[in-house]
């Protein structure tokens, strides 16, 4: 599904943003519309996630990966430098998929190639355990004491 958000600088300076989903392919729909006041951006403009917190709101809850971009579109809207009124960000979530499996894949090792590489590169002497079994006396008994209950209840 893709997402969409327009922001808007209103003439008051007051921010509204439109939350669209594509319902059908190329129809955007309108899902949710918040505005937010000039002086409660001017609060938590500074603080990224002061910022993040006052954007989201009950009705509208993007995820972290969304927000981080509403949250920079904001920031540059609100610019000091800024004569821009507009932003549109476009999310298109098959996209960002791809691209997480992609990354996922490339962090994996084939396991016939990760065997190979741990039977291969073993330190481990496993041949100086036998030295080690070669003190013991195998002709020695064990002995328990006669006064002792070896019957165990369960």
């Amino acid at each position: 599904m893709k997402q969409k958000y327009l922001l808007e600088k209103q003439e008051d300076s007051s921010l509204v943003i439109r939350e669209y989903g594509e319902l059908e392919e190329g129809v955007f729909s309108l899902l949710c519309e918040e505005k937010f006041n000039h002086e409660g951006l001017l609060k938590v403009i500074g603080d990224e996630s002061e910022l993040l917190d006052f954007l989201r709101t009950d009705n509208m809850f993007p995820p972290f990966s969304y927000m981080t971009k509403i949250r920079e579109a904001v920031k540059g809207l609100y610019g000091n430098d800024s004569d821009e009124t507009h932003a549109e960000i476009i999310f298109d979530e098959a996209v960002i998929a791809k691209k997480e499996r992609e990354a996922d894949e490339e962090g994996f090792f084939d396991e016939d190639e990760l065997l190979d590489d741990i039977l291969d590169g073993t330190d481990d002497d496993f041949d100086s355990l036998d030295d080690d079994l070669g003190d013991i006396d195998s002709s020695a008994s064990l002995k328990v004491d006669e006064d002792t209950d070896l019957d165990v209840d369960i």
